[in-house]
C-alpha cells in the first residue's frame, strides 16, 4: 500500500464538502476534486469512524489532540471538536487507551525491577556455590596429594 498523496487537510475539506454538496452527485464532486468516488467514500467512512485520515497519525496523533483539546477554553471545545470530526466519547476512548498503556508500561517497569533484582541475588548465590566448590575441590586435591605423600591412615596400623 503506497503513500497517500491528499495531505490531511485537503482530505479533510474534501470530507467536509462531500458532506455539505448542496445538490452535487459524490461523482461530480470527486472530478472536481481530481480523485476517485471510492477515496471520497472511503475517506468519509473513516472520518465518520472516528479514524485519522493520515495513515501516520497513531498514539501520539491522538495524544496531540488530546492536548489541544484540553489547551482550549469549554466554550470552544465543542467547535474544535467539530473542526477534527471528532466525538467526546472518542476523545475519552482516546484518554482510556493511553492511560491502560501508561498503566502497562508502568506495571511492567515494576516486574522488570523485581526479576532484576531476583537476578541479582540468584547470581551472588551462584558466585557464593562457586566459591565453596572451588574451596571443596582444592581440600579434595590437597587431601589426595597428602594421601600420595604419607599414604593412608588405615595403612599405617
Amino acid at each position: 500500500m503506497g503513500k497517500s498523496q491528499y495531505s490531511e487537510s485537503f482530505r479533510k475539506q474534501a470530507v467536509q464538502k462531500f458532506l455539505t454538496r448542496g445538490g452535487k452527485s459524490a461523482e461530480t464532486l470527486a472530478k472536481e476534486l481530481g480523485v476517485s468516488t471510492f477515496s471520497l467514500y472511503g475517506w468519509a467512512k473513516d472520518m465518520a469512524k472516528g479514524h485519522s485520515l493520515s495513515s501516520t497519525q497513531g498514539s501520539t496523533g491522538k495524544f496531540d489532540v488530546l492536548l489541544s483539546f484540553s489547551a482550549i477554553p469549554e466554550n470552544k471545545q465543542g467547535e474544535f471538536l467539530r473542526s477534527q470530526g471528532l466525538t467526546s466519547d472518542q476523545l475519552q476512548s482516546w484518554k482510556n487507551e493511553i492511560k491502560s498503556k501508561l498503566d502497562a508500561k508502568a506495571t511492567n517497569r515494576g516486574e522488570t525491577l523485581q526479576s532484576l533484582r531476583r537476578i541479582k541475588d540468584l547470581e551472588r548465590e551462584i558466585r557464593r556455590k562457586d566459591k565453596v566448590l572451588a574451596e571443596t575441590t582444592a581440600l579434595l586435591v590437597l587431601s589426595k596429594k597428602a594421601e600420595a605423600l604419607w599414604g593412608t591412615i588405615s595403612e599405617e596400623e
